[in-house]
């Protein structure tokens, strides 16, 4: 079982470990690209990408998807792909290694990921992993934590958990709500012209499936919010305005009306479940209107308790 413990590491011995970890496997791939039905701009558009100094492990070309896969090695010994589809560049996921993250995250990660003040993460799963994900239409590096928090210290009862955290250290997600790797769906252009139309000049921070729910992390008028379209709407919704679902943000309880405030604290006072330590205020919006939401227990294995109140009532 690997535990991602808390570090502080010195220049000096992050040297060192890079060092250890360094792959000695760099001979060229032994035939090149083109050979695989990789087109030449998509061959120096990955080279530029990832630099030349990388080891080539697998290619693939899926000429009636109009894709095409690399798989490759860096000299840091971290594993990866990049992803095209029509010679055009979707996405690049680097698989990091649990017990180096010391030398592997950027250091604003690895102190955003800190503050959280999670249990020590245990990487046992089949699905645990820690990605970096770099995507086309979104500017940002995500750092994608997929892993469980031991419970009651005596490695017999974990919790799964899901945290993503932008290379400057914006975290995005955390919670333990069930999700898919942060690059399962592939191509969402559509999307991403919704996002930018209807949200006029937000920073599109990241993206993640979420129990087969495609959200999208944005930054808009001071605000992160979770922008959410139904699963596989390009199948299932030729309008991308029918696919969107919901959008919602958190807000500062000043921020909600006197009489949204009483209205669910009245609420909570009745609930044996409240967490009498716990409270959250968001605003959600829809194709039927806008709401507040309230939310009066921590998130869980369990539904979360939530009730939505109609804006302005």
């Amino acid at each position: 079982m690997k535990r991602f413990i808390k570090y502080t590491v010195s220049l000096a011995a992050a040297a060192l470990l890079l060092s250890l970890g360094a792959c000695n496997d760099l001979e060229p791939w032994p035939a090149p690209l083109s050979e695989r039905g990789i087109s030449r701009e998509v061959s120096l558009d990955f080279f530029t990408r990832n630099g030349s100094n990388v080891r080539i492990l697998e290619v693939y070309h899926l000429q009636d998807e109009g894709r095409d896969v690399i798989s490759f090695r860096g000299r840091d010994g971290v594993e990866g792909r990049s992803e095209y589809l029509d010679g055009t560049w979707q996405m690049t996921v680097r698989t990091l290694d649990p017990d180096r993250l010391a030398v592997q995250l950027p250091m604003a990660v690895s102190r955003a990921f800190a503050r959280l003040g999670l249990d020590t993460p245990c990487f046992a799963g089949s699905n645990d992993r820690v990605a970096e994900i770099t995507r086309s239409g979104i500017g940002h590096t995500m750092y994608d934590f997929m892993f469980a928090t031991d419970l009651t210290g005596a490695g017999n009862h974990f919790l799964n958990h899901y945290v993503l955290i932008n290379e400057d250290g914006t975290v995005l997600a955390n919670d333990n709500a069930s999700s898919n790797p942060a690059e399962w769906f592939r191509d969402f252009d559509t999307a991403l012209g919704y996002i930018r139309d209807r949200y006029a000049d937000c920073d599109v921070r990241g993206h993640a499936n979420r129990s087969g729910i495609d959200t999208f992390y944005i930054l808009h008028d001071g605000k992160m919010k979770q922008v959410r379209f139904h699963n596989n709407f390009q199948v299932n919704y030729p309008d991308i305005r029918e696919a969107w679902e919901e959008t919602e943000y958190e807000l500062d309880p000043a921020e909600v009306p006197a009489e949204v405030r009483d209205l669910c604290r009245n609420w909570r006072e009745s609930d044996l479940e409240a967490d009498p330590f716990y409270e959250k205020y968001f605003f959600l919006e829809d194709w039927q209107g806008t709401y507040y939401g309230y939310q009066i227990s921590e998130p869980s294995r369990k539904s979360l308790i939530t009730r939505y109140t109609p804006a302005g009532e």
